[in-house]
């Protein structure tokens, strides 16, 4: 008789291992949560106010089904927004909106639309983990392109495409079969976890490559609002207050993008699962996406739609949004202040690009050095990702997320430092934060036998890091 079993595609997805160390640390007193990627921000106080007191004057619509594409007032909403603070008329430009259960419902919904199984997704190395897992579960192979330190998704995606394209014939098969595999490029800017920012020549330069081998562009535009670039411009003049942001970013760039955003980070509404994407009415894709969003979810909560819809509609929306720029443009400065500080004695090895200064969402991706003089001997740190995850957590009372979940191998020693959720009215509830990384980071890294910590340790009755894979 045939035993019950699980899917290969399930057995092949990672540990969880940011809610396992969350699981594991993350009630026990005074525990600095830097692991997860959320904000600090809840819905703006008017908009709550109004959703809390129609929940019930509504009821007796909420209960029921609505519609698959979204609630016709939060379509509304999104269209306006885009053309106020993106710049972008949608109607315009013939791309349709879809709301969705999150951003990450969204990604779900457009794999499933443009790839087959067997496809190729091109995803860059750190990259966002929901992306990689939402891949292994479609039955997507992903094609991962390994960034190097100051290297962008851009500068890796042209070298792999003009390397592919000077490979000889293998096993039967050319260059173009090879790059045929190919169905989507994926890109997050800001982005997830380096914090890096494509410049808009870069972000059209992608769209040019995928438009030549007729690749989509899927733009993950999750940090959207967190962009510290240069200084804040208005995006339209007649924006109320005029909303800031670096530079107005490019949008149906060859009719091949797709670009995926969130209310959940500078909206503040993570718990309420609402997200939205926008796609050209492309062929069969406008129908395609309908079909899948009504097979996964239906639609996103009816009621979270509304509270969505008051968010953006609120008259002080570019007011909080501005206050909350600047509020994490000042504490992202403090944070790479005093990473480059740490830099500069080799400590650590920032990810992002040197002129770029990791200048975007709430994140800093980082490898742990033995703090050697000499740059050229840099090296990481003895130990895994994870036994560094552990050590911070344990004898300094900080919680990161290790460098394996975003695709860096455990031995690299990479960490994501996640500042968005620490208090945005306690400014030294971020300094104590990197006080006790800085401190933890060097006596990790100068212990130079991790095996060798624990055993002393052990003998002196101290917990154990409970490590995982």
């Amino acid at each position: 008789m045939k035993s019950l079993s699980v899917s290969c595609r399930s057995r092949s997805l990672r540990v969880a291992a940011i809610d396992s160390l969350v699981q594991t640390y993350g009630g026990r007193e005074g525990m600095v949560l830097a692991c997860a990627g959320e904000s600090c921000f809840g819905p703006p106080p008017a908009p709550l106010y109004a959703y809390a007191g129609s929940v019930v004057e509504e009821a007796a619509v909420d209960h029921g089904y609505g519609s698959v594409q979204g609630e016709s007032a939060l379509l509304e909403a999104v269209r306006h927004k885009l053309r106020e603070q993106n710049g972008v008329d949608v109607d315009a430009i013939d791309y349709r909106v879809m709301v969705t259960a999150g951003s990450n419902q969204a990604f779900v919904n457009v794999l499933l639309c443009v790839c087959d199984a067997g496809d190729e997704v091109i995803l860059f190395a750190p990259y966002y983990f929901s992306h990689h897992s939402a891949c292994l579960q479609s039955n997507v192979t992903t094609r991962i392109l390994h960034r190097a330190p100051g290297q962008s998704a851009y500068a890796a995606l042209s070298e792999w495409v003009q390397g592919e394209e000077r490979k000889p014939a293998e096993d039967g098969t050319d260059s173009m079969d090879r790059l045929q595999r190919v169905r989507a490029v994926v890109v997050c800017t800001p982005d997830n976890p380096t914090g890096d920012v494509l410049e808009n020549g870069e972000l059209e330069g992608m769209a040019d490559i995928c438009w030549r081998h007729g690749w989509w562009l899927v733009v993950d535009e999750a940090y959207e609002h967190f962009d510290f670039r240069q200084a804040a411009t208005p995006v339209v003049e007649k924006t109320p207050a005029g909303m800031p942001v670096a530079r107005r970013r490019p949008y149906a760039m060859h009719r091949c993008t797709i670009h995926l955003f969130t209310m959940s980070k500078s909206f503040g509404m993570a718990g309420y699962r609402v997200g939205y994407v926008i796609y050209p009415h492309h062929r069969d894709l406008h129908q395609s996406m309908l079909k899948v969003n009504d097979t996964l979810v239906t639609h996103a909560g009816r009621a979270n739609q509304r509270l969505a819809a008051g968010v953006l509609r609120d008259p002080a929306c570019i007011a909080t949004l501005q206050s909350r720029q600047l509020a994490m443009r000042l504490r992202h400065a403090q944070v790479m202040h005093r990473l480059k500080q740490m830099e500069e004695h080799r400590w650590v090895r920032l990810w992002g690009r040197r002129h770029r200064s990791c200048s975007g969402a709430f994140y800093a991706f980082m490898q742990v050095c033995p703090g050697v003089r000499d740059a050229a001997a840099a090296r990481p740190a003895s130990g895994t990702d994870m036994q560094l995850c552990c050590f911070l957590a344990e004898r300094f009372s900080v919680l990161v997320a290790p460098g394996q979940v975003f695709g860096t191998r455990p031995e690299d020693c990479c960490i994501r430092f996640a500042f968005g959720a620490l208090d945005i009215n306690r400014p030294d509830v971020l300094h104590d934060a990197l006080n006790r990384l800085e401190r933890g980071i060097i006596a990790f890294a100068s212990h130079g036998d991790v095996t060798r910590d624990r055993r002393e340790r052990a003998r002196a009755g101290a917990p154990l890091s409970q490590e995982s894979s």
